[in-house]
């Protein structure tokens, strides 16, 4: 019993010396960073390394924790604490001190029930000896790992000393490139600038000999083709003096015609305008007479109608008083101004029955008659 439990002590840090071999494959880390070297490299080399270093201890701890390797958890979890005691923000150390608790209550719990097992009444005694053995073999554990840990730095130091020379010549390199794509892109330019030097004699040439014609269709008033010839002048040369100075001409004769016809417009909106007032005033006029005429007409048809009725009404009483000449009178007065009244015509008729009736009687009285 005593053998197994001695060799239990010393598994508990066995970890360790198998340690690095089993850390992941940091070659391809190491070389993305490189290949963002710049001024501050190697200060955030620094940084990502550390960054890799606790991530990497923290991931195996959990490995080994879950696994129930509790002496090996327990070293990783120990190593980040120590990495990240520096940083101003401490990602893992809380959640690696809340394992490192869990692990150390588990290992005393194994270690009191088999120390309890084997030893009994002198479980303290011995429980003191094995914390002193077990702080012993700790440091001298950490030591080593140290001692790995610097052998890698060293390795990767070079590595990245490497990687800087080849990141000289090959910035050597690419200076001497951009020399030469330099040379030539100044050639390129300087053959386009004589080219278009060459272009722009030849344009205003050419603007020159359009002025001429320029000249000639301003004198004739022909505008529209004077700007289109003062624009193609313009575009062979867009400093052209005199095109800019006619075809401004050219704008400003434009202004005014139009400025012109719109008053000469205006002149004739107002002209007619007032012709349709007039004739509007004239037609307001021709119904206000046509109006009164009609009153007037109405007024006297209501008059003579009056009239008629009344010379109707004293004919019918001059009949039944038989007055037969006042009657006659009446009568033919009212068939003369109405000769269409039915009335009238009745009464007449009537009255010729009475009168050949008076005739043709002997006793019949002369003043009726």
């Amino acid at each position: 019993m005593r053998r197994e439990f001695i060799i239990f002590i010393f598994g508990l840090f066995g970890v360790v010396s198998v340690f690095p071999q089993q850390l992941p494959n940091w070659r391809g880390k190491w070389e993305e960073l490189e290949s963002n070297y710049s001024k501050d490299y190697e200060m955030k080399l620094n940084e990502e390394r550390k960054k890799l270093y606790i991530k990497t201890y923290f991931d195996l701890g959990k490995e080994y924790y879950f696994a129930k390797d509790y002496p090996s958890a327990l070293v990783c979890f120990r190593k980040v604490i120590e990495l990240e005691k520096d940083n101003s923000f401490q990602e893992f150390t809380q959640v690696c001190e809340k394992f490192l608790d869990e692990i150390y209550k588990r290992l005393a719990g194994q270690i009191e029930k088999e120390f309890s097992y084997l030893y009994g009444e002198d479980f303290k005694r011995l429980k003191s000896g094995i914390e002193e053995i077990l702080a012993e073999v700790g440091k001298s554990l950490l030591e080593e790992e140290k001692t790995q840990e610097d052998i890698l730095m060293e390795q990767l130091q070079d590595e990245l000393s490497k990687k800087k020379k080849d990141i000289e010549k090959e910035k050597k390199l690419m200076e001497l490139q951009l020399e030469k794509e330099a040379l030539e892109i100044k050639h390129q330019i300087d053959k386009f600038i004589f080219a278009q030097k060459v272009k722009n004699l030849e344009n205003k040439r050419k603007a020159e000999e359009k002025v001429v014609i320029l000249r000639e269709l301003y004198k004739k008033g022909n505008y529209q083709e004077a700007i289109k010839e003062a624009d193609e002048i313009l575009q062979l040369d867009p400093v052209n003096k005199e095109a800019k100075k006619i075809k401004e001409a050219i704008f400003s004769a434009i202004e005014k015609e139009e400025a012109k016809r719109r008053q000469e417009e205006e002149l004739e909106k107002k002209k007619q305008e007032e012709e349709r007032k007039r004739a509007e005033e004239e037609e307001r006029k021709r119904k206000e007479e046509e109006e009164l005429a009609r009153k007037r007409e109405e007024l006297n048809k209501r008059k003579f109608k009056a009239k008629i009725d009344g010379m109707l009404k004293k004919a019918e009483k001059a009949l039944f008083n038989e007055s037969y000449r006042t009657a006659s009178e009446l009568l033919q007065e009212v068939i003369s101004l109405d000769p269409n009244n039915e009335e009238a015509v009745k009464l007449w008729d009537y009255l010729k029955v009475k009168l050949e009736q008076i005739s043709n009687s002997p006793s019949t009285n002369i003043e009726h008659r």
